[in-house]
């Protein structure tokens, strides 16, 4: 059987971790931390493809604060969150899948939101490093990360995949032309399956 991809990009939260809720209540404790902060969070978060640095920006911003107290606040928002995505459960069916790419020599990438170190850190932490060739997060974006891969790689856009449960996961496959898998529940516009018809329908090896 012809492999019809050969190198898939992964996102993190919501695809392979179980980790959304996680991420949108450290916004509410982030907000806690401020007086007005829940007003000011609301007008933050009102953004379908925000990042914790997009968000911090925006809620320095409604706080009437100084911009450049912008990363600091992302900063703090990782303290409250990266040790509990750690301890996230996984999506049904991410290790096996994963397990399976790894003996079929598949290219695996993690592209995230996500601060490229907290993520490392993250993805160590949950002893999942051996699964992936390269870990990507920001300050690139998920768009960047695509077309360096494309670029280092020599890889045709119709021979990679991405599989996310966000507009951003979608967006970046569009802008770049890969083949796009939605997961998850988010994309409700979107065929939606699970990571385990992935790996039983071998859409992938």
């Amino acid at each position: 059987m012809i492999r019809p991809f050969d190198l898939v990009v992964f996102d993190f939260d919501g695809t392979l971790v179980q980790s959304n809720g996680v991420k949108n209540d450290g916004f509410d404790r982030l907000a806690e931390l401020y007086s007005g902060g829940d007003a000011a969070m609301k007008i933050a978060r009102d953004d379908p493809t925000r990042d914790r640095f997009s968000v911090a920006d925006r809620f320095a911003k409604a706080l009437g604060l100084d911009a450049a107290r912008g990363p600091e606040i992302a900063a703090q928002y990782g303290d409250i969150v990266d040790q509990a995505v750690i301890e996230a459960p996984e999506c049904p069916g991410a290790v096996g899948l994963l397990e399976a790419l790894q003996a079929s020599d598949m290219a695996v990438h993690l592209s995230s939101a996500t601060p490229k170190t907290a993520l490392e850190h993250i993805v160590r932490a949950r002893n999942w490093m051996p699964f992936f060739d390269g870990i990507h997060g920001r300050p690139a974006t998920k768009e960047d990360t695509l077309a360096q891969l494309i670029a280092k790689t020599g890889t045709k856009p119709s021979r990679i995949v991405v599989i996310g449960d966000g507009p951003d996961d979608r967006k970046s496959a569009k802008e770049l032309g890969t083949a796009f898998f939605a997961v998850g529940d988010r994309l409700t516009e979107e065929v939606l399956m699970t990571l385990s018809d992935v790996r039983d329908r071998r859409l992938l090896c």
